[in-house]
């Protein structure tokens, strides 16, 4: 049997999809080759597809949203997994908390607004972030004024690690920082996350995510291919800021730009090649680490 039948007879007749270009299921854009693909619709496809992928040897990837992956190889090897598990149940109640469990493919700005209309608060000010659940407690999510992130609201979490064994972490597990979770290096997987959110009037709720988003329109690209922020913060200054400083706002390396608008935002203007991107985030970095002695580091998963 070939690999693709074999991968077919343990996840499922017609599943598996062969040189699928990623392009539509990135942020970016830009045109890469899968080699095996598979939608995990399930907790029980997610936990299966990499088992199933581990046992045969075939490398595994999981995308979500695709907000944080930048695909600069032209073909892309192994089984790539697009997360399309979507599901939320409500724990429990107290007082003013509910507690709610969340899929890790569940669309972020989706749940966002659903716990809005229910009057629920503690993850508005990440409205307009796109991406999944899963995605966004991998990255910790941020907000910048007030400064907040995701896993202020991470309660718990169902994780699958490379053995494809699952078990459960409490918050503290993460390690949040800034752009930052525990599990980047870990290279465990999110399967779930539970939540601890607050009640607040619908009316407020909904106000902070108009503010939220009416601040992204002035201070970020909108309408674009980009990732949003590529670079994360060094611990003593802004990735953004340190950029401008080098002068490279509107600078390009073919259909790749830095932003005129957030200098750590890359622009895809369409019909470009990984290997123009990997050109000009090369070019940032070093022009950074000439001008300030600082390394910066890519807060995006580039593969």
């Amino acid at each position: 049997m070939s690999q693709s039948q074999n991968l077919e007879s343990l996840l499922g007749e017609d599943r598996i999809c062969e040189n699928v270009d990623l392009s539509t299921y990135t942020t970016m854009g830009i045109k890469s080759v899968a080699q095996f693909f598979f939608e995990a619709r399930s907790e029980e496809d997610l936990i299966l597809s990499h088992k199933v992928a581990r046992e045969l040897g075939v490398p595994f990837l999981l995308i979500g949203g695709g907000s944080n992956i930048a695909t600069i190889s032209q073909r892309v090897s192994g089984l790539i997994v697009c997360n399309r598990y979507q599901e939320k149940k409500r724990i429990r109640k107290k007082d003013n908390h509910i507690f709610l469990e969340v899929s890790s493919g569940y669309l972020l700005s989706k749940l966002i607004r659903e716990v809005a209309d229910e009057g629920f608060s503690g993850i508005e000010h990440l409205f307009g972030i796109p991406g999944t659940v899963g995605g966004a407690v991998c990255m910790n999510a941020k907000w910048t004024n007030p400064p907040y992130s995701i896993g202020n609201a991470v309660e718990y979490a169902y994780i699958m690690d490379r053995n494809s064994s699952i078990r459960k972490v409490g918050g503290e597990y993460f390690k949040f920082a800034d752009g930052y979770s525990a599990i980047q290096d870990t290279k465990e997987i999110i399967l779930s996350v539970g939540l601890s959110l607050t009640k607040k009037s619908p009316a407020i709720i909904k106000g902070t995510m108009n503010t939220v988003l009416e601040y992204r329109k002035k201070t970020q690209p909108q309408g674009v291919l980009s990732n949003g922020c590529f670079f994360q913060n060094p611990p003593t200054s802004s990735a953004g800021l340190l950029i401008e400083k080098t002068r490279l706002k509107g600078f390009s390396v073919g259909k790749f730009s830095v932003s005129n608008i957030h200098a750590n935002y890359i622009i895809h203007r369409g019909g470009g090649t990984g290997k123009e991107l990997h050109a000009l985030i090369q070019l940032i970095k070093q022009k950074v680490k000439r001008k300030f002695a600082i390394v910066l580091k890519e807060e995006v998963v580039v593969i």
